[in-house]
């Protein structure tokens, strides 16, 4: 797993990864790296989450920090600009009906779990869209799809 998705998978939360996705889509894109309140509103949590994400970061050496006093003054470490944008900082976390929590590594994974495995439970999966920091949750009940947030969410039922 570690080298074909890296160790970020194993080590940082998911708001850790969207704030990480925050900087690098913004560097990417040529855009001033976000404030402390625009990371807070994006990955939707308190600006002292986003404080201790962004000292993780740092210490994970994803980020690092600059030398301006006052605000946010981070930049991302050459390497992760680099990353093909759908695979930067990806989680797809799972919370059984029981209160049971795991993690897995692709949305297929997803799939295979919700179709077969926990076909007869009730599955909540949260996400995130690869290209922003769109929080995204799926529920799935007996293997169907139940809800989804936000509702303009696609999913792709599959089949063949």
């Amino acid at each position: 797993m570690i080298r074909r998705w890296g160790w970020v998978t194993l080590v940082l939360t998911p708001d850790e990864k969207l704030i990480a996705r925050a900087f690098i889509n913004a560097e990417r894109d040529g855009k001033p790296a976000p404030s402390l309140s625009e990371l807070a509103k994006a990955v939707g949590v308190k600006e002292a989450d986003v404080k201790r994400g962004l000292a993780m970061l740092e210490r994970y050496e994803i980020l690092k920090k600059g030398n301006k006093t006052g605000g946010i003054d981070y930049a991302v470490i050459p390497r992760y600009i680099r990353w093909e944008p759908r695979l930067d900082f990806v989680f797809h976390n799972i919370t059984l009906d029981s209160g049971r929590q795991f993690s897995v590594n692709s949305a297929l994974d997803v799939m295979l779990l919700v179709s077969g495995k926990l076909a007869n439970e009730k599955v909540t999966v949260d996400d995130s869209s690869p290209e922003s920091t769109a929080r995204i949750r799926v529920v799935f009940d007996k293997g169907k799809l139940a809800s989804q947030e936000p509702a303009s969410t696609v999913f792709f039922l599959g089949g063949g």
